[in-house]
């Protein structure tokens, strides 16, 4: 079983919801032996947002090179995590 673990709380260690959410991960993954917890933390690495500039640069509508980029590609989308829909948000 995969677990995604999302914090997004710019508190840090002050945050209620991540020592909420770490807690319940925790538990989770000592009665589920060979549980796979992938985390991302939306405050430290943000996922990436689509803009103005990135819908000018849509196919043949020219635009910044720096723009044509997949804005759905990368780790902070939660790259690795394919599978059943299990998973803990910690939100502020």
């Amino acid at each position: 079983m995969k677990l995604l673990h999302i914090d997004s709380s710019v508190l840090g260690a002050l945050s209620v919801s991540r020592q909420v959410s770490a807690a319940i991960v925790e538990r989770l993954s000592g009665a589920t032996p060979g549980v796979e917890i992938i985390y991302r933390d939306l405050a430290a690495t943000p996922l990436a947002h689509l803009s103005g500039a990135h819908l000018a640069a849509a196919p043949g509508a020219g635009g910044a090179p720096a723009h044509r980029a997949p804005r759905c590609a990368g780790p902070a989308r939660g790259g690795g995590f394919v599978g059943p829909p299990n998973g803990g948000v910690g939100a502020p």
